[in-house]
């Protein structure tokens, strides 16, 4: 299952040791946001921590576990688009012929 994740508001606790962020993760499952904990220096390199954040994001995301769900907002326009021209037209519908 493919994964889209954004790690944001990354700090680092020094009294801990610990890396924390806000993860939003998107999927066929629905779009999540997650606070994270990873442990790491502060000198951690961003190529690692980033990884590291998503992975915890989404293993919490395969568990349920989330701080809240997003909702797409997508614009009326969009939600009218989708509506129209995302099934049978009206005459395969009036004739039986939908699927």
């Amino acid at each position: 299952m493919p994964y889209k994740a954004n790690a944001t508001s990354i700090i680092h606790e020094a009294e801990t040791g610990m890396f924390e962020a806000q993860v939003t993760v998107e999927s066929a499952l629905g779009k999540t946001s997650h606070v994270v904990h990873v442990p790491g220096p502060i000198s951690m390199p961003f190529e690692a921590l980033r990884p590291a954040l998503i992975r915890s994001a989404i293993d919490q995301h395969k568990k349920g576990r989330f701080v809240s769900r997003l909702v797409s907002s997508e614009s009326p326009g969009v939600t009218a688009y989708i509506n129209l021209f995302s099934g049978p037209s009206l005459l395969d519908k009036f004739f039986g012929r939908a699927a």
